[in-house]
């Protein structure tokens, strides 16, 4: 393209370069637009993508402590601790946030 750019008579360069950068931009818009798509389309696995997942969660050493990073990771996407209280919130689709109060109270 920078080639093309370059033989054209100089009169038209400016134009060709202008209209290129509207269609990067317009590209970048694009892909924006897809990848918000994507995220708003659910999640969908094939039974045996679910299996391995499975196989791979129940095969972990709890006394590893990159699987039990790995188990946070996957079932929690955010904890709040507060003075009086812990707030988790479940990594799971739909979920709400799950408020974990101190025993005795």
């Amino acid at each position: 393209m920078i080639d093309a750019i370059a033989r054209t008579p100089a009169f038209a360069q400016a134009r060709l370069i202008e209209r290129l950068s509207q269609m990067e931009k317009k590209r970048d818009e694009i892909q924006k637009e897809i990848a918000q798509l994507k995220l708003s389309q659910p999640l969908r696995l094939t039974k045996d993508e679910i299996k391995d997942w499975l196989r791979k969660f129940s095969a972990g050493d709890v006394r590893d402590p990159d699987f039990r990073r790995w188990v946070v990771d996957v079932l929690i996407s955010a904890v709040y601790v507060y003075d009086d209280k812990i707030v988790v919130f479940s990594a799971c689709a739909g979920s709400a946030r799950l408020p974990l109060e101190p025993p005795g109270r």
